[in-house]
């Protein structure tokens, strides 16, 4: 361990999933301070690690004051991927000269094994968790991180063959170069305009994933994930077929109709399994599953492994998705109840409503709610007209849901998520189904989508005890 001397001097704003990572890496490392605007995270971190300074700080001008103490001379600064240029603290940083790195530097400087970035505003979280399955189906030690959790820093001490990570538009903008074996960009859609400013400043930041990556997968049915194609290592997917010579995913149809999953990687071209034996739902999880194969082809080629098909194959159709994206969580006297609480904005939803819609026999009930991000949501007015029987909107931007939708759906507008929930399954009759697609972030009432989504499990779960006690009295 390095002495206080002439260890480098490190402050870390914020304390959540990312800060706590990045503390636990460094205390043996560097001179630390960490700072968290609230007062809990504060006071538990200074407990949980009584030899690093914790400091609980809201005020940029009690921030700025710390950084100017002639004695503390930071030589950088680790900044919450939640905290936009624009907040106090990180401006008092800025205006200190203080540098500013992230997690993922930290990560892709220690990091001695192959890593495969990937990005989108949706599916991202999907696709990373299946491109791990896909490479352990190969025998590949496989394992995902960042934005999808654990974080980054933390693969470090596990040793995998392979670091798969999610990574969001907040890491990507600050992050430097990042040098990834494999970037995919899966798709861009508006969302996180409060943050960047601009749905420009937005495709921007996640753009930045290609640019020290030595193979770049983009979406052929997207253009907005392109980027600069003029370089080598250039592959991509999309629900079309491939042309001559084209590497990457794709569709093939048969003369019957029957469609199949393709792959081609180099001269060789390999059909996969059919798309109906697919595990995940919906078109747009066929799309995330092309992603997913090709990064997990290309990789198995890098490393020199023979492609097992069977066994890829075997992965697709087993691989469901993760908790809260299209999860069925229960039926209540003949009323479906599916959570999609990681639908946090509007092409999210869409996606869900689209997939859902074919599998529902009586009306379609949509739980929509929370906090818009400053998102258009005429889109989701647009997609939802025929489609949607019920629209419940609760929340802190329920007068924005509703100014889109009114004319075009059947609207139910609530206070707050509870009530939405109750006015749910009061309308709902057996044959329906129940969706929490909010196409909002959860803040107002909750601590993350994940929150939202036990939350909604939990409210079915206890609205089916109820059903069974009632009837056990009759």
């Amino acid at each position: 361990m390095k002495s206080r001397e002439t260890a480098q001097r490190t402050l870390i704003l914020g304390g959540g999933l990312s800060g706590d990572a990045t503390l636990r890496y460094l205390q043996q490392r560097d001179d630390l301070v960490v700072v968290d605007t609230r007062l809990d995270v504060a006071e538990q971190l200074a407990k949980q690690y009584p030899e690093v300074r914790v400091r609980q700080i809201s005020e940029p001008a009690s921030l700025t004051e710390l950084l100017l103490r002639p004695e503390r001379g930071f030589d950088r600064a680790v900044v919450s991927p939640g905290l936009s240029d624009e907040h106090p603290l990180v401006r008092a940083l800025l205006d200190a000269a203080i540098p500013i790195t992230t997690d993922i530097d930290l990560f892709c400087t220690a990091v001695q094994v192959p890593v495969i970035g990937c990005t989108g505003t949706n599916g991202k979280s999907t696709v990373t968790a299946l491109i791990e399955e896909l490479l352990k189906g190969q025998g590949v030690r496989a394992l995902a991180g960042g934005n999808l959790g654990p974080a980054a820093l933390d693969l470090l001490r596990q040793d995998p063959d392979v670091a798969v990570l999610e990574l969001s538009s907040f890491q990507l903008q600050r992050a430097g170069p990042l040098p990834l074996g494999i970037a995919l960009f899966l798709n861009l859609a508006d969302d996180h305009v409060d943050y960047h400013g601009s749905y420009a400043a937005y495709q921007r930041a996640k753009l930045r994933i290609f640019e020290a990556a030595s193979c770049r997968v983009w979406n052929r049915d997207d253009p907005a994930t392109q980027g600069p194609l003029q370089a080598d290592g250039v592959m991509s997917f999309g629900l079309g077929s491939l042309a001559n010579d084209e590497q990457g995913a794709g569709i093939d149809r048969s003369p019957d109709g029957t469609e199949r999953l393709i792959v081609r990687c180099g001269e060789r071209l390999l059909p996969l399994l059919p798309v109906r034996l697919l595990g995940l739902p919906g078109r747009h999880n066929l799309a995330n599953a092309l992603a997913a194969v090709t990064a997990c082809v290309v990789q198995l080629e890098r490393l020199g492994r023979a492609l097992d098909e069977h066994a890829l194959n075997d992965t697709l159709r087993a691989f469901r998705g993760l908790p809260h994206r299209c999860e069925p969580v229960g039926e209540v006297d003949g009323v479906r109840f599916v959570n999609d609480s990681k639908a946090t904005n509007v092409a999210a939803a869409i996606a869900a409503v689209r997939g859902i819609k074919p599998s529902v026999e009586g009306q379609l009930v949509l739980l929509l709610g929370g906090q818009a991000k400053g998102a258009d949501l005429a889109p989701l007015a647009a997609e939802l007209v025929g489609v949607v029987d019920l629209a419940v909107v609760y929340g802190e931007d329920r007068d924005a849901f509703c100014r889109a939708l009114r004319g075009r759906v059947p609207i139910v507008e609530c206070d707050a998520a509870a009530d939405a929930f109750d006015q749910a399954t009061a309308v709902a009759q057996p044959g329906d189904l129940v969706l929490l697609a909010p196409a909002a972030a959860s803040f107002d009432e909750f601590a993350s989508y994940r929150a939202r989504g036990e939350w909604f499990r939990e409210r079915v779960q206890a609205q089916s005890a109820r059903v069974l006690e009632v009837r056990g009295q009759q």
